[in-house]
């Protein structure tokens, strides 16, 4: 059954990488979606210790330095679920690329600082100058159709709706067409980056929309497991 299961995988993911434009599925491909193609551009595993360190003390929403930080980190976060999957990301080439950029950030007047944020009230978020996750992310280790969650690959996605990306200087609302862009763009690279199988389908609360065709559906679908451009029942 294994080898059954490891062959409808290994032929979803033929089809992604076939029919889905774009779909950075070759070595260059990644890389280059995820910025580390040219190494230069990618700091070395010597700094990234450091720099995370720099990120937590400067960017990380903490009540200690700010009465009216939004989400505050607490005192102690080190054994906190979120606070490792954020030095897990940072030591990933890509995530040591965002951290660095925002790093550069902080010594700019005329841009926002940009702030990691805790926030058990809701599921992880982000926005033009913030992130948000809960205090014991991820929440779960599957998505509702089965798939396996990866942490950092999400944290990556959700630097995909942030200024890094999108550009946006002010708040905007990620429409569920923008999510499927990220999914393409930041989740699933990251994903197939940390040998997980990408991403087919994106609910909204509303609405399922099929990352491969960019169909829509009303309500909550899953993919078809030997077609993943079609929909399937949850």
């Amino acid at each position: 059954m294994s080898v059954v299961k490891t062959d409808l995988k290994t032929h979803r993911v033929d089809i992604y990488c076939t029919h889905l434009y774009d779909s950075a599925c070759t070595f260059a491909e990644m890389h280059r979606k995820l910025g580390i193609l040219d190494a230069n551009n990618v700091p070395p595993t010597s700094v990234r210790n450091a720099n995370f360190t720099k990120l937590v003390a400067s960017n990380f929403n903490d009540a200690d330095r700010d009465s009216e930080a939004i989400n505050p980190w607490p005192t102690h976060k080190t054994n906190l679920p979120a606070y490792k999957k954020f030095y897990e990301y940072a030591l990933t080439p890509y995530g040591a690329i965002i951290i660095n950029r925002i790093l550069e950030d902080n010594n700019c007047a005329d841009v926002d600082k940009f702030e990691i944020r805790l926030d058990d009230s809701t599921t992880t978020r982000a926005g033009a100058h913030w992130i948000s996750v809960p205090s014991n992310f991820p929440l779960k280790k599957h998505y509702p159709d089965g798939e396996a969650i990866d942490a950092v690959a999400l944290i990556h996605h959700q630097f995909g709706h942030t200024r890094f990306y999108t550009g946006h200087s002010e708040p905007a609302t990620a429409t569920i067409e923008d999510v499927r862009i990220t999914v393409i763009n930041n989740g699933n690279p990251a994903r197939m980056f940390n040998k997980f199988e990408p991403i087919y389908t994106y609910y909204n609360g509303i609405e399922t929309i099929n990352i491969i065709t960019g169909e829509k559906q009303s309500g909550q679908w899953t993919f078809n497991k030997t077609d993943p451009r079609k929909f399937a029942p949850l």
